[in-house]
């Protein structure tokens, strides 16, 4: 049987059928230096149907959310880099065309040609990797590649972790919402997980291959579903028990790695990369520098890349929590995030704290959940999804009080306050007042007007897609149509500080009803007036208040 059958373990075996991502060649053109360059990615509208789960996981799903698949990996698709500038982002922000539609901030070129942005990694790769491809094309026999200043860099030659590290830091600078440098990081964990859990092809390891997959044939059932518990086990077994050469030894372990990756032991990986380090470190015969060399980069690939990732994701939700980017319905999974993050962290009393707040949170159905265990009964197929949050994070509050991690039923530790909040204030609610939050004041009549504009266009886009008004300014966020409030100020005019006026109007609404309006009069050359943004689009400035409902009269204002 072929070395290729199996380091993951037998990738075609369980799932007759994958369904394939859509996958398409675009030309895009780097914003920094305006130079095309070719990458694969996965249109908009597949990659939302990827976020909500219609791709297939035919290699399951690990209980954070990272879907693993035997065909393309989605997530290292998300993030494309420009070989001309190192310039990274989501591929969403470039639009069919190719042409970037995103925001870049005044000095952001300069900065990212600059000392302190990405260039001396840039002109350092391209000359290593341009050497490295042209050594490549003379061996095959194949025609010289372009000079090193016309030659195009590959995607497939910047490592996926290289490149979401550099979206990363592109996002930062570029002042991006906490809540989105927090996905693209967690994006980048799961790509490395993905990547651990593929085989790595090597001439050393060709062995190594059939003497592993002669010892799984006693474990495999044609036609089974994966099963990622009973494979840590087998895995386990095979490395720590059985005799295998030193290629077989290498593949049963990195496999295991990966495997451990995805339960997030992570104690247990970097004891495996002990026992790999250990049996390789003091041999001297013919081939042991390049399985030293193996597993040095799977260390460095966990350490330098995966776990800072998880540590940013942790980071960056509970910022974008704080800063109340997250609506309420979202809320449950950016707090699962952060307490399998802590977890797979080996930051267990962490973990904890943050699996007690999702457990609490009224919206994972506790009280159901306590009848469901009373029963001795477990959720079935068809119990909501939130439920079945709360269930997963009572499972994990219950393993971590066997390993001994504390339990405080109101969360202790340095995030108390914010899963306090969480719990018994309704953190993301449209509800909720945070009595830190001020908003931003100082502005002009342009400014103000900008900001009604916005407001009131979100209003009627509310309206055309749901078929009603919304029932507050704030619904419009918690209910996702919004994406980022604090953008808008939290829909206070920003000369004033106070809030637009708003309530819902009586339908059909003629094209001079107000819709929004300012309460308080805003400075302008022809004197304070009132703002109010109307049912046909359209801004005016009048003498006297108005109220949302109200008729404008056509002769008014200007």
């Amino acid at each position: 049987m072929s070395r290729y059958f199996l380091p993951m373990l037998l990738f075609c075996l369980f799932q007759p059928l994958v369904m394939g991502l859509s996958v398409e060649k675009r030309t895009l053109i780097c914003p920094i230096t305006n130079r095309p360059f070719q990458a694969d990615i996965i249109p908009a509208r597949t990659g939302s149907e990827v976020y909500r789960g219609v791709a297939e996981a035919d290699m399951g799903t690990d209980s954070d959310g990272c879907r693993h698949t035997s065909g393309i990996s989605e997530y290292a698709l998300f993030v494309v880099t420009s070989p001309w500038s190192y310039f990274s982002a989501l591929s969403i922000e470039w639009d069919e065309r190719g042409r970037f539609r995103g925001f870049l901030p005044q000095g952001f070129s300069e900065w990212i040609r600059g000392r302190d942005g990405f260039n001396s990694e840039l002109v350092m790769d391209r000359g290593a990797r341009w050497r490295s491809a042209n050594e490549r094309a003379r061996a095959a026999g194949e025609p010289a590649i372009p000079p090193l200043a016309d030659w195009e860099m590959p995607q497939s030659a910047m490592p996926v972790e290289q490149r979401y590290r550099l979206a990363i830091a592109s996002y930062v600078r570029r002042r991006f919402p906490s809540s989105t440098i927090a996905k693209v990081a967690l994006n980048g964990a799961w790509a490395v997980r993905m990547q651990m859990n593929r085989p790595i092809f090597h001439a050393r390891l060709a062995g190594g291959y059939e003497e592993v997959d002669h010892r799984l044939q006693r474990h495999v059932t044609p036609g089974e579903e994966f099963n990622l518990e009973k494979w840590v086990a087998v895995y386990r077994d095979i490395f720590h028990n059985a005799r295998l050469t030193d290629a077989g030894f290498f593949v049963a372990g990195n496999t295991y790695l990966g495997l451990q990756l995805r339960v997030g032991d992570m104690e247990g990986v970097m004891n495996t990369l002990d026992r790999l380090q250990n049996r390789f470190a003091n041999q001297n015969r013919d081939g042991f520098d390049a399985l030293r060399v193996l597993v040095r980069g799977q260390r460095t690939l966990i350490t330098q890349s995966y776990i800072p990732f998880l540590e940013q994701a942790g980071m960056y939700f509970k910022r974008a929590m704080g800063n109340e980017e997250i609506p309420r319905p979202r809320l449950p999974e950016a707090v699962l995030a952060v307490a399998e993050s802590h977890r797979r962290l080996g930051q267990n009393q962490s973990a904890m704290a943050w699996y007690t707040t999702l457990a609490r949170m009224s919206e994972t159905q506790p009280q159901i959940r306590r009848e469901i265990r009373a029963a001795e009964a477990v959720p079935n197929s068809q119990a909501p999804y939130l439920l079945m949050l709360g269930w997963r994070a009572d499972e994990q509050i219950a393993a971590l009080r066997r390993q001994g991690v504390e339990y405080h039923e109101d969360p202790v530790g340095p995030d108390a306050e914010l899963t306090r909040v969480i719990i018994h204030q309704g953190l993301g609610s449209e509800n909720f007042t945070n009595p830190r939050w001020e908003p931003v004041i100082g502005g002009d009549r342009s400014a103000s007007e900008r900001l009604l504009d916005l407001t009131g266009k979100a209003v009627l886009d509310y309206h055309f897609r749901v078929g009603t008004w919304p029932n507050s300014l704030d619904s419009m966020w918690v209910d996702g149509y919004v994406r980022d409030r604090n953008a808008m100020n939290r829909f206070h005019c920003p000369v004033s500080g106070e809030r637009f006026r708003y309530l819902p109007v009586p339908d059909p609404a003629p094209p001079n009803t107000v819709l929004v309006a300012t309460a308080k009069p805003v400075p302008g050359s022809d004197g304070p007036r009132y703002g109010v943004f109307l049912a046909n689009n359209t801004i005016r400035w009048v003498e006297e208040p108005m109220l949302p409902g109200e008729i404008l009269s056509p002769a008014s204002g200007r």
